[in-house]
């Protein structure tokens, strides 16, 4: 919702730096290595297939939502979906 009103050139810059910092993480690059992924390119991210537990997607999951706290440019929409969200609900409820 939020992320859509950016500017294009807004989203190409943050899904660059979503995928960057989503190959910066131990478990996809551990997995990586091992040839035990799959990253697949989508129109707003990637997919990811892990091969060798069902813990590692959740690990990576974890070490994404970790290090994104670091990068506000990545979350700086993210507050204002959540007020659409909210007036969305408060519209439905009344």
């Amino acid at each position: 919702m939020g992320f859509s009103k950016l500017l294009i050139n807004e989203q190409r810059e943050i899904m660059q730096q979503l995928n960057q910092l989503v190959r910066k993480t131990a478990q996809f690059q551990t997995s990586e290595a091992n040839g035990k992924l799959i990253s697949i390119p989508s129109g707003d991210g990637m997919a990811l297939v892990f091969f060798q537990s069902l813990e590692e997607p959740v690990q990576c999951a974890l070490e994404i939502s970790r290090l994104v706290k670091n990068y506000p440019r990545l979350c700086e929409w993210e507050p204002q979906v959540d007020k659409q969200v909210r007036n969305r609900r408060l519209r439905v409820a009344r």
